[in-house]
């Protein structure tokens, strides 16, 4: 009699053990899958940051190169003056 109890016992646990068991591994999987999706989420809205970043950088960038186009555009004239002046004031050492 002794044993059929505990046949009885182990028939009666065996089920509520495999489904808690089932539940608790449904709550690891839907953990994991949250920290899966909020790892996505930061690395996307990194990501957005990181092209807003580049874009305002070229934007930098491009009033950088027009800066120095018109700075290289003064020194080319500058240079041109110099010049002029300096064969004004050759011609008028001859003269």
């Amino acid at each position: 009699m002794e044993w059929e109890n505990i046949l009885v016992i182990c028939a009666i646990l065996g089920p509520i053990f495999t489904y808690v068991g089932y539940l608790k591994g449904i709550k690891k999987e839907g953990e994991a899958s949250g920290e899966l999706k909020t790892d996505i989420s930061y690395i996307k809205k990194n990501i957005e940051t990181i092209l807003a970043d580049q874009k305002n950088g070229l934007n930098e960038q491009k009033e950088t190169n027009r800066n120095f186009n018109a700075l290289s555009e003064r020194v080319a004239r500058i240079e041109e003056k110099v010049n002029a002046h300096l064969a004004i004031d050759s011609i008028k050492q001859i003269m």
